[in-house]
C-alpha cells in the first residue's frame, strides 16, 4: 500500500481478501461509516491495490451537486476506458452510450436506457475478459440515478466475470443511501464492513503522525471522548487546541473548529425548539434518562414525544429509557451552544432532579458564578 494506514488492520485483511476473491467471481465490499472516520482512507487503500495487482479500474467519487444530473458517475467510471471498448461494442449501444456521455449530439429523443446499459455491460466483459476489473465508487449516496439504474442492470448479469465492486457510503446520511449491488451480486459473494472508531492508542499515533506532537494522558482521553475516535475529528479538535498555545484546563470543554461546526449544524438543522429544548438538558447530564430529563424540564412533560425528530434524525437514540446522542460531538456543540445564564440555571434544576450525591453536587457547583464559587471556596478554607 502507498502509506501507513494506523488502527486499520482488520479493515485492510478484509479489503485485501476481497481483491483476491474476485478471480472466482462477481464480488462486493461495501463500507460505510461516519463522516471522517476513514472509510474514504479504507476505499482509496482499495484502489491503489487493485492498481498494484495490475486489475482494471474504474473510478468515480460521487459529489452531492451532481445527483440531479443525468450520467456524471457512469462517465467518470468510464472515461478512461472508453477509447478502447467503444470499437467492441454494437452500433446502437455504442451509440446510445456516446450520446449518454455527451460525445455525441443527438437531434432525437434521449438514449434508451437499456442500450446503454448494454453497452456498458459489454464493456465490462470486454476489459474482464483480459483482467480483473474493479469498480470503485466513493460517496455511493451521492450517485446520480440513472447511473445507479445502469450498474444494477449490469451487475445483475454478471455470471463468472471477475469484477469486483467497491463502494463507500456516509452513515446517516439524509439521502437514502444507493446499493448497486442490491440484488444483483449473490448474498455470499457480498460484504459489508462498518469502519468503527480508533482505539485511544490509535488516535494517539494518528496524532503524532499528522500533527507532529502528542498530548497528555488526561487530554487525549478528553479528546478520544469528545470525537468518538473519529481520527478527522480529533486532528481537528487537536489542532484548534495547539492553536489555543496551551493545554487544556481542568474541566474546560475542547474546542469546536468551525470546519466541524458546519457538519454538526447540517445534523441539527430543522430540528425543532421543543426538541432543541430537551436536547439541551441531555447535553447537561453524563447519563440522562428519559426521567430526569423531564424531571429537570419546566413545567415537568413528556420528553419522548419532543425527541422524535432528534431520533428520526439519527441525533440521539433512546434505548430502555436512556437517551445518548449518536456522536459526542454532537452533545458538546448543543452544551456549548447554551447562553451562560440558561446553563447555570439548568444544573440547578438537574441538582434537584438527580438522585446521586455526586452528580448533584457537580451539578450545584456549575450553577454557581465561577468568582462567587471561588470566594465561597475561600471561605471553607
Amino acid at each position: 500500500m502507498t502509506q501507513v494506514i494506523i488502527g486499520r488492520e482488520s479493515e485492510l485483511a478484509a479489503l485485501w481478501r476481497f481483491l483476491d476473491s474476485i478471480h472466482a467471481g462477481p464480488a462486493a465490499l461495501l463500507l460505510s461509516g461516519d463522516p471522517g472516520i476513514g472509510k474514504t482512507t479504507v476505499w482509496k487503500e482499495g484502489v491503489e491495490g487493485a492498481l498494484q495487482k495490475s486489475y482494471r479500474l474504474l473510478s468515480c467519487r460521487a459529489v452531492e451537486a451532481e445527483t440531479r444530473l443525468s450520467y456524471p458517475a457512469l462517465g467518470d467510471l468510464l472515461e478512461s476506458v472508453l477509447e478502447e471498448t467503444l470499437p467492441a461494442l454494437p452500433e446502437p449501444p455504442r451509440h446510445a452510450l456516446e450520446v449518454a456521455l455527451l460525445r455525441e449530439a443527438s437531434s432525437g429523443p434521449r438514449p434508451d436506457q437499456r442500450a446503454v446499459s448494454l453497452a456498458v455491460l459489454g464493456s465490462l466483459r470486454w476489459l474482464a475478459a483480459s483482467s480483473p476489473v474493479v469498480v470503485a465508487i466513493d460517496d455511493v449516496q451521492w450517485i446520480d440515478a440513472p447511473s445507479a439504474r445502469v450498474l444494477q442492470f449490469v451487475f445483475r448479469r454478471l455470471k463468472q466475470e471477475p469484477v469486483g465492486v467497491l463502494t463507500s457510503v456516509r452513515a446517516g446520511s439524509a439521502q437514502d443511501p444507493v446499493d448497486v449491488t442490491s440484488s444483483a451480486i449473490a448474498e455470499e459473494r457480498v460484504h459489508q464492513l462498518r469502519i468503527e472508531p480508533l482505539s485511544v492508542g490509535a488516535l494517539d499515533q494518528v496524532l503524532r503522525s499528522r500533527l507532529g506532537t502528542g498530548f497528555p494522558r488526561t487530554t487525549l482521553l478528553h479528546l478520544h471522548e469528545t470525537s468518538g475516535g473519529n481520527p478527522f475529528f480529533a486532528l481537528e479538535i487537536g489542532l484548534a487546541l495547539l492553536r489555543q498555545g496551551s493545554d487544556l484546563a481542568a474541566g474546560k470543554s475542547l474546542p469546536i473548529p468551525k470546519r466541524l461546526h458546519q457538519l454538526i449544524e447540517d445534523r441539527l438543522s430543522g430540528l425543532p425548539p421543543r426538541s432543541m429544548e430537551v436536547l439541551q438538558v441531555v447535553a447537561a447530564l453524563p447519563a440522562p434518562t428519559l426521567d430526569v430529563v423531564a424531571a429537570a424540564m419546566t413545567p415537568r412533560r413528556r420528553v419522548d414525544g419532543r425527541l422524535g425528530p432528534a431520533i428520526d434524525n439519527a441525533v440521539v437514540e433512546v434505548e430502555e429509557g436512556r437517551v445518548r446522542f449518536s456522536h459526542p460531538l454532537l452533545a458538546s456543540a448543543v452544551y456549548q451552544a447554551i447562553p451562560l445564564a440558561r446553563r447555570r440555571g439548568l444544573h440547578a434544576r438537574l441538582a434537584a432532579a438527580v438522585t446521586d450525591p455526586e452528580e448533584r453536587a457537580r451539578h450545584l457547583a456549575l450553577s454557581v458564578e465561577r468568582d462567587r464559587l471561588q470566594r465561597m471556596n475561600g471561605q471553607s478554607v
